[in-house]
């Protein structure tokens, strides 16, 4: 696998992790693998323009990161978060009892902590439907990743590859704001991340403090199957019928098709 191609698939691999439960491979409506297989994808790849090399450039940056710098603990985590969340108040949350906070739970990292007595069938947190703050499939398609993708684009890894696109692309964002530039293989300033879609300036922190508080490759390689190790995916691929093999297929393919 070219060098390129590889960077691609392993961004897309941790990222689809990220936007997939581990539940996965038990839970036959995973949306996993909701791609549609169909004969003429194979020419349409054949006749897909050149991916855009800054994009590329995006994904392999974002798979050679960490989401959650060492450094940083989970409760500066959760800070920055309630505080991020408390600037949206009131005009995008007009319903919040509950604040972002450490697990008690072994091994957890954050999790939401209500501040005041939530009663049945009540609202604990309202997050409206803007695309300022909500990442959709539909918000991949036809907006940030609208230019850039292959014509007639259609991956294996459905839904939750394009989700996993715009995760790479938040990450490089932030990346962007924390350190301005990347400099290229050429020694030239290439911008990271495509800047869409175009926010708030307290909705654009919220997004940031949420990629920061995503748990990073290393942490993720001993919580999501697709990050484990060979040994332990080839037992995995013998005791489920979600096939762990087909999986990490679909994400190669789509990695190639992409670079």
């Amino acid at each position: 696998m070219a060098p390129v191609r590889r960077k691609c698939a392993l961004a897309l691999l941790q990222a689809l992790a990220l936007c997939s439960g581990v539940n996965a491979f038990a839970n036959d409506r995973s949306v996993l693998l909701q791609g549609h297989r169909h004969s003429s994808k194979s020419d349409a790849a054949s006749t897909k323009r050149p991916f855009s090399s800054s994009y590329v450039s995006l994904l392999a940056q974002a798979a050679s990161s960490s989401s959650t710098p060492a450094a940083i603990s989970l409760d500066v985590l959760a800070d920055t978060m309630n505080s991020c969340i408390d600037n949206l108040k009131p005009e995008f949350i007009k319903n919040c009892k509950v604040k972002a906070g450490p697990s008690s739970i072994t091994g957890g990292r954050l999790g939401l902590i209500a501040t005041e007595a939530i009663g049945k069938d009540s609202v604990a947190l309202s997050i409206p439907y803007d695309d300022q703050l909500v990442l959709t499939p539909d918000l991949a398609a036809k907006n940030v990743l609208e230019d850039v993708l292959p014509d007639g684009y259609d991956g294996w890894t459905g839904d939750v590859g394009l989700l996993a696109m715009l995760v790479l692309n938040e990450v490089a964002r932030a990346g962007e704001q924390a350190d301005t530039t990347a400099t290229s293989s050429s020694g030239n300033s290439e911008e990271l991340g495509i800047a869409q879609p175009k926010r708030k300036a307290e909705c654009q922190s919220l997004i940031n403090a949420w990629v920061k508080a995503l748990p990073s490759p290393a942490e993720m390689s001993s919580l999501h199957p697709l990050l484990w190790n060979e040994d332990e995916q080839e037992i995995l691929q013998g005791s489920s019928t979600r096939k762990i093999y087909r999986i990490l297929d679909d994400i190669d393919e789509d990695a190639t098709w992409l670079s």
